[in-house]
């Protein structure tokens, strides 16, 4: 059986045990070789530790869940590094995620971007510095955190 790649292909031989990386180098061997790939040849092409158990577990979701796999994959929109829409930047990171769920704008990827990454439990230095790079940024820019401490400097800022 012949796998044609697309989104919930991806979406699945995530969901089967394969890292972004082993996504990431089934993607390259499709290219290289310009053709619908096989199961074995995905599970060869991966470079994953077992082949059988990553086979089995993708023949498990085609044919025994198969719509629930479709109907969670359904529930946000999504695109891959396959899309046009994929921002270049996240291709030049080590292990760039190869399927992203969004809610939202897609045309805010267009824009400018900065990221902020830090500590959960920030320094007073911290603090002053990050408060010092988000007064130079204009008013509406989208941002997003997991620190408590950080989405209050953010928001206090801007």
């Amino acid at each position: 059986m012949k796998i044609k790649i697309d989104n919930f292909e991806i979406y699945k031989l995530k969901k089967a045990g394969l890292s972004n990386l082993q996504v990431l180098k089934v993607l390259q061997y499709g290219e290289i070789y310009n053709q619908e790939l096989t199961l074995e040849t995905i599970a060869e092409a991966s470079e994953c530790r077992n082949p059988v158990v990553f086979m089995e577990r993708y023949h498990k979701l085609t044919f025994e869940s198969m719509k629930k796999l479709k109907s969670d994959f359904e529930k946000f929109p999504s695109f891959s590094i396959l899309d046009d829409v994929y921002p270049f930047s996240l291709c030049e990171i080590y292990d760039a995620p190869v399927l992203l769920f969004y809610k939202g704008d897609l045309n805010l990827l267009k824009l400018p971007k900065v990221a902020v990454v830090g500590s959960r439990s920030c320094s007073q230095v911290g603090i002053k510095s990050v408060g010092k790079v988000i007064q130079g940024l204009e008013k509406g820019v989208l941002k997003s955190t997991v620190s408590r401490q950080w989405t209050r400097l953010l928001f206090e800022n801007n």
